[in-house]
């Protein structure tokens, strides 16, 4: 007689014991990553040094790259580290911010590890976009927008004898 379906196969999705444990044990490591970021100012603290720092950031940039152009994206801008240990990260809309904070944890713990600043803290601000004005959506609206910045344009269309079709 056979053995029960069912009893001996795996369910699909699911992993080993050992799998579960470890995605369990990277998932508390990250928590507790972020749980001991510093809240408020702190005195007392070494001057970090920014060579070091902006090695590092580089390094763990460039590795990301190879894992996620997203990142990379992210992370590559200029940064500098404040007396409390903080670093000003300015992305360009929101979306870049939630980005970020997908691989927070993982990348501020390396960047810790790496550095040797266990207090360093990574700070997103989304910068203001600027309001261009009018919203150009017509093929006409955007001749007369190139018109009124470049007025050769219009001497051009009359020499030539071009005609505008839309």
């Amino acid at each position: 007689m056979g053995k029960p379906l069912g009893l001996t196969s795996k369910l699909p999705g699911l992993g080993s014991l050992k799998d579960m444990k470890a995605q369990l044990l990277q998932a508390d490591t990250q928590k507790a990553v972020v749980d001991t970021e510093p809240t408020g100012p702190v005195t007392g603290l070494q001057p970090i040094d920014d060579a070091l720092l902006q090695r590092v950031w580089s390094e763990l940039k460039e590795e990301r790259k190879a894992h996620s152009m997203t990142e990379y994206s992210v992370l590559n801008r200029t940064i500098a580290a404040d007396e409390q240990h903080v670093i000003r990260l300015r992305v360009d809309n929101p979306v870049q911010e939630d980005q970020f904070n997908e691989f927070r944890a993982g990348f501020l713990g390396e960047l810790r590890r790496r550095t040797g600043y266990p207090r360093l803290n990574v700070q997103v601000e989304v910068a203001e976009q600027q309001n261009t004005g009018r919203k150009l959506y017509t093929s006409s609206d955007k001749l007369e927008y190139l018109k009124e910045k470049f007025p050769m344009l219009v001497e051009m269309q009359q020499r030539l004898g071009l005609d505008a079709d839309f």
